[in-house]
């Protein structure tokens, strides 16, 4: 997610879509990890479809 606050200008938005939307209102931002400048949001990982339900 875009973040002014963030060093590297994003932060990692897994926890904020597994919340319920009026928590999400009430999350400041710095309460989302930055996204390291060389790689996308650490907590997301692939699924292999063949394996996924």
């Amino acid at each position: 997610m875009p973040s002014y606050s963030a060093s590297t200008g994003l932060r990692c938005g897994l926890k904020y879509f597994q919340s319920t939307v009026l928590m999400r209102k009430f999350q400041r931002m710095e309460h989302y990890p930055e996204v390291k400048a060389f790689n996308a949001c650490e907590a997301w990982s692939a699924v292999d479809a063949s394996t996924a339900s």
